[in-house]
């Protein structure tokens, strides 16, 4: 009779043993999903961070313009030739990060990034109009609408850029929260059983 009680125990305290390692597993699983989509998270919010002053320099750059437009001064062509360089670099910089992140595949992001700096380089135009002002005190008005259009089209694309990124920041943020209300079910369905053993037992 002990014998067999013994090795009732036993069989239980196996089981017992096997569902708590099943569960300290599925939670560190998850829980690792968890942090993963954390960082990749905190990355992403960086990334908007860049877009966004990929953004504001482009509009900084044509308020210079403006600004030089209104009131001849040398200050606003230097700073329009330093926005143009740092815009340029950011973009090309951003671009390739993101290049190497995907391992060279072509997503939209990418091709929304091309056409950015498509309009980065056009907004280089800026130069040109100022030094033909200073020249001759006329600018172009067509080719100022031209340069302001290049704005707006950094405008739409960085928009479209943030949000693909919400997009995906919104993706994992329900991912973890699913994980998170899976790790809770399991604990509490744990204990549980566990309670019923006790009383059972």
């Amino acid at each position: 009779m002990l014998k067999k009680l013994g090795k009732s125990i036993t069989i239980v305290n196996a089981i017992a043993f096997v569902i708590v390692i099943l569960v300290g597993g599925v939670s560190i699983f998850l829980t690792k999903k968890i942090l993963h989509n954390t960082y990749k998270v905190e990355k992403l919010s960086k990334d908007i961070l860049t877009v966004g002053s990929i953004h504001s320099n482009a509009y900084r750059l044509i308020l210079s313009l403006h600004h030089f437009l209104i009131e001849e001064d040398r200050l606003y062509s230097r700073e329009s030739i330093l926005l143009i360089s740092e815009l340029k670099k950011k973009v090309e910089d951003y671009q390739s990060d993101e290049i190497k992140e995907l391992s060279g595949e072509k997503n939209t992001e990418l091709a929304l990034l091309d056409e950015v700096l498509k309009d980065v380089k056009g907004l280089q135009g800026i130069n040109d109009i100022m030094v033909e002002y200073s020249i001759t005190g006329n600018f172009n008005k067509s080719t100022l609408i031209e340069l302001e259009q290049y704005a707006y089209g950094i405008e739409a694309n960085t928009n479209r850029i943030n949000n693909i990124h919400l997009d995906r920041i919104k993706s994992w943020i329900d991912e973890s929260l699913t994980n998170m209300w899976l790790i809770l079910f399991i604990y509490l369905v744990f204990i549980f059983i566990g309670g019923l053993s006790i009383y059972a037992g």
